[in-house]
This record gives structure tokens, sequence and C-alpha cells, in this order.
């Protein structure tokens, strides 16, 4: 079982810019105005297949699709900054957290989340309406193939 680690976009607030970039902390800009922030500290474990993917441009509030693409780009941009980061906070907070106490006290527990998370993706959830209709017309389909060779016996 696959875990994509993923991260709180926050909305800018004043707080916000008096905050310095860090390993928990990475602003998102365009053209030097302040459009989120990445909280790093709050990235959680999620298995793969509880991942739904959506496609920006199909948002109809123009406002919020142009703020969704400007945050993607920006954080496109930061990729390797993102990434370098967030390795090395998790590493730090998974594999010697006593040595970063600072740290413990703001950030989350990666090895409980990793842990539930694990827990969970064995778990039979509940499926969304599209996955409940798509296994409603396999078994359809299912069951007039059943019908089809049991007609022609």
């Amino acid at each position: 079982m696959k875990l994509t680690i993923l991260s709180p976009l926050v909305s800018a607030k004043p707080k916000h810019e008096k905050l310095h970039e860090g390993y928990t902390l990475i602003k998102i800009k365009k053209n030097n105005k302040l459009l989120s922030v990445l909280s790093l500290n709050n990235m959680i474990p999620v298995p793969k297949e509880c991942v739904i993917q959506f496609n920006i441009d199909q948002i109809e509030d123009s406002k919020y699709r142009n703020l969704l693409k400007n945050e993607f780009l920006a954080c496109r941009a930061k990729k390797s900054m993102i990434l370098r980061n967030a390795k090395s906070l998790h590493k730090s907070m998974t594999t010697e957290p006593e040595k970063h106490k600072k740290l413990i006290s703001f950030c989350v527990d990666f090895n409980k989340l990793e842990k539930f998370a694990k827990e969970y993706s064995n778990l039979k959830r509940p499926q969304n309406k599209f996955e409940e209709r798509i296994e409603q017309v396999n078994k359809q389909r299912q069951n007039t193939d059943t019908q089809e060779k049991n007609k022609t016996r």
C-alpha cells in the first residue's frame, strides 16, 4: 500500500506576511503578492487510492479558478524546495524527534498518522456515488451475461 503526503495550502492572512519561510512554511506568491502558504508542519499521509484528482479548468468561479492556477504554478516553480523541505522535516520528525523539541510543539505526529493511514487503507470504506454507480453497472452486465449464457444452453 502506497501513501502520498499532502500538505495544506492555507489562504494568505496578514500574519503570514511577517513569518519567515523555512522547513515548515513556504510562501506562495505571484508578482511579490502573497497568495497562500504551504504548511508542511501539517502534512498528512493519505492512501493513494483515497486521493481524488480534479481539473482546475472545470471550476466555475473564474476568480477562484485563477487563484488555484496561480497557486499551482507557484508551487510547481518551488517544487524542488518544497520536496527538499518536506523530506527533511519528515525525516527529522520520524527518526530523531527528540533533537527537535521546538518542532514537536507545532508539527503533526507523522509516525502516528502514517500508522493510521495504513490501517485505514485496509478497511472497507463506503463508496462514493460514482463508485457505487460503476459497481451497479458491472453487476447488471454480469447478470445480463449470465442470463445470455443460460439461454444458449
